[in-house]
């Protein structure tokens, strides 16, 4: 009984430091003008374009079954999407594809044996602080390629179909640099120094370490 009383008030005091740290870290302004990072994420939002792609559930079963339909519709899309350059455009590439991009999913599952159903759409969603390499995305609604297996009850994968992130392999170390030109030819100034900043990446690292117990 003792040793978990112990065990409440070590995690009762390792939520209160952490938010503490939270709300000291939150005094900071990220631009001189006082933007807020919320302000700055919806700027980042209008452009780019995310994947997003929901397992119809948790069995590793289901589970290699998303990352099966992930890996053939990011091949069919690397080639299709190769030349856009633009938010705009890439919406306007996948809009049109949307139909092929369900066959394929559905064929992915016809040969695997299994019956699930496939959506596909292009909507706003909302994303968790997700980082690729030394950048980081704040949570937030962005626009996004989304496909859901089934009803969707299991774990999401996502990924940033423009700039072309899902198409280099940024999941550990760095961004390529290709990619960062292109980050800072279609952002702001400050939406750059966000996604890229160490400071917003620690204090995002402590969010995602709450949500563990919150």
């Amino acid at each position: 009984m003792k040793n978990n009383k112990k065990s409440k008030l070590k995690l009762l005091t390792l939520g209160i430091i952490s938010l503490t740290i939270i709300l000291f870290l939150g005094r900071d302004k990220i631009t001189d003008n006082e933007t807020s990072v919320a302000d700055i994420q919806k700027g980042i939002a209008e452009s780019i374009v995310r994947f997003h792609v929901v397992s119809a559930g948790d069995s590793e079963y289901e589970q290699s079954i998303k990352l099966l339909v992930k890996n053939t519709v990011l091949e069919f899309l690397s080639e299709k999407l190769a030349d856009v350059t633009s938010k705009e455009e890439t919406l306007s590439v996948l809009e049109e594809l949307k139909p092929e991009i369900t066959k394929l999913a559905a064929e992915v599952l016809r040969k695997n044996n299994c019956n699930t159903s496939v959506t596909t759409n292009i909507e706003d969603d909302f994303f968790p602080v997700k980082t690729y390499g030394d950048l980081t995305l704040p949570a937030g609604e962005y626009t996004a390629l989304k496909i859901v297996l089934g009803k969707g009850d299991g774990t999401n994968w996502w990924c940033v179909l423009y700039p072309r992130l899902c198409f280099v392999d940024a999941t550990y170390g760095v961004v390529p640099d290709e990619s960062k030109n292109t980050f800072k030819t279609i952002l702001a100034e400050d939406e750059y120094n966000l996604i890229f900043s160490e400071k917003v990446v620690f204090r995002f690292k402590i969010l995602k370490f709450l949500n563990k117990f919150f």
